[in-house]
């Protein structure tokens, strides 16, 4: 405490600081206030590891089934993944083996994680981004939404949307079918 005392008498006590100089004391404050809070705020997140995820769409639909894997160095994420089940409208679901990878990925102050990412589908390259809560320090399970980017193929007539659930695991390659509970599963984000 006396240190910041001193200081405090230093600048107003010489006179080659001038209001300009105490701007950039101040400028100089906040800059350390802020990265102290961002440190605190985000680097108490632990989103490391494997998760599989689930999708469903605007209505609710299931839609597809992976894993993804998180890395996180330095508050900075890159998320890869792979697709692994694709079902039909009449919820049969067929095996796929689709990778994808993000291209930005960062977990904002908001305790949000958001990404963008792009899979190449038969349909041809699909861009989307995605925005997950991380409800706690080391979470377990976390929801969000995602959107697809255009352009969109002649099929999809309006911004194709939904939700995504994933839920930590140990092994990314232990990722079982989509079970009939899964697909009528209704999550909220």
């Amino acid at each position: 405490m006396d240190s910041f005392w001193g200081i405090i008498k230093w600048i107003y006590g010489n006179p080659e600081v001038t209001f300009s100089g105490i701007g950039i004391y101040f400028l100089g404050a906040i800059t350390g206030i802020y990265l102290f809070v961002k440190n605190k705020i985000v680097n108490g997140k632990n989103v490391n590891g494997c998760w599989e995820y689930l999708v469903h769409e605007a209505n609710n639909r299931f839609s597809h089934k992976g894993y993804c894997n998180i890395k996180m160095n330095n508050n900075r994420l890159q998320i890869s993944g792979e697709r692994l089940y694709t079902c039909t409208l009449n919820n049969e679901c067929e095996k796929t083996n689709t990778a994808w990878q993000s291209t930005w990925a960062d977990i904002c102050y908001d305790n949000c994680i958001r990404f963008d990412y792009k899979i190449t589908l038969s349909e041809g390259m699909v861009s989307a981004i995605c925005r997950i809560n991380v409800p706690e320090r080391k979470p377990t399970e976390m929801t969000g939404r995602y959107y697809m980017l255009p352009p969109f193929s002649p099929e999809v007539l309006n911004c194709k949307y939904g939700t995504i659930k994933l839920k930590r695991i140990a092994n990314c390659h232990e990722v079982e079918p989509p079970t009939l509970s899964e697909i009528n599963q209704r999550i909220t984000s």
